[in-house]
């Protein structure tokens, strides 16, 4: 919820939101049970709020959201202050099924002692056990227009900005759990012996899986620092910390699993139970921890397709012309 207001909020917000949101963890509403990529799906609606003049003075968000991240303690126990909200703004409720009714995204802080705001259920995951994630209802909550991020229509624009750098955040992070796994890997490699040498030393291991996680994550270095630096310095890198988060991930992921590989029945062990025989290593809670990083902040699957839209439509606009006159359609 920090991003939106730092780079998109009024003088006025920032003033009065920052300061808590630097100090505390803030929830970012996004995600419904039937919406992951797919937004004009959102059903979570606000509805505008007019006066007796006519005049525009908030509005009445109703909806639920999933896997809103920092938003509880508990079931009954709010952990962020304040949470930014991407929601349809109508006129009508009836807007939201309506066909023909175009889209109008707006992004809304929201704090979590409103009246009509509700903690469903906090999610538990197989792996990252220590996200306080939850299940979000919204009933008749009434915000201030003050409280809308930007402009209407501007909400679903924001909510792509604050997911960039997500997006490089994940992109770094696998980066990060690439090079524990690739120590790991190696300090195995060269403990355990097979057939009268270090495991490491057969080419299967070391040319097979080391080196090629070496050179990966040199690659995902340099491709994140160049996406890092390039947005620090005001840069659009939608397209870059998409190229990115899908490349780390997918390394990531055949790295961390051939960790697993190498470490063989000890790294399905939890270390835990490893460590009253040996010494070990958290092999399998990396393992668990790292699966969701192809699935967050956009899954491969859609990033993918994305990118080689975006990336590919300025030289497919440059090249049409030529296509055209070779077919014989006059341009």
């Amino acid at each position: 919820g920090t991003l939106p207001i730092r780079f998109f909020g009024t003088d006025e917000q920032k003033k009065k939101y920052l300061p808590s949101l630097t100090k505390w963890p803030s929830g970012f509403c996004f995600t419904e049970k039937l919406v992951g990529s797919d937004p004009a799906s959102m059903k979570t609606y606000a509805l505008r709020v007019c006066n007796d003049f006519g005049y525009l003075v908030g509005y009445r968000v109703y909806g639920e959201k999933w896997y809103t991240t920092n938003s509880v303690f508990s079931d009954k126990e709010p952990l962020a202050e304040y949470l930014a909200v991407v929601a349809r703004i109508v006129n009508n409720p009836a807007e939201i099924d309506d066909p023909n009714s175009e889209p109008c995204f707006g992004i809304f802080i929201v704090p979590t002692n409103a009246e009509g705001f509700q903690i469903k259920q906090r999610t538990e995951f197989m792996g990252m056990r220590g996200i306080y994630n939850a299940i979000l209802g919204f009933t008749n909550v009434y915000v201030d227009k003050d409280q809308l991020i930007g402009k209407e229509g501007e909400g679903f624009k924001i909510a792509l900005q604050a997911l960039t750098t997500g997006r490089l955040v994940i992109a770094s992070s696998c980066a990060a759990a690439s090079k524990q796994a690739l120590v790991l890997s190696r300090w195995w490699a060269i403990q355990r012996e097979q057939w009268g040498k270090s495991i490491g030393k057969h080419e299967a291991i070391g040319s097979g899986k080391l080196v090629p996680a070496a050179c990966d994550i040199l690659a995902m270095e340099a491709m994140n620092n160049f996406a890092s630096v390039f947005f620090d310095r005001g840069g659009d890198v939608r397209l870059e910390s998409a190229t990115c988060k899908v490349f780390s991930s997918e390394k990531a992921w055949r790295i961390i699993d051939d960790m697993m590989q190498i470490f063989g029945g000890r790294g399905y062990e939890k270390a835990a139970s490893l460590a009253r025989r040996e010494p070990a290593a958290p092999v399998e809670q990396i393992f668990r921890d790292a699966r969701p990083n192809r699935i967050f902040e956009g899954s491969t699957e859609i990033l993918s397709q994305w990118v080689m839209r975006e990336g590919l439509d300025p030289y497919l606009q440059k090249g049409m012309p030529v296509r055209w006159k070779q077919s014989g359609v006059i341009y």
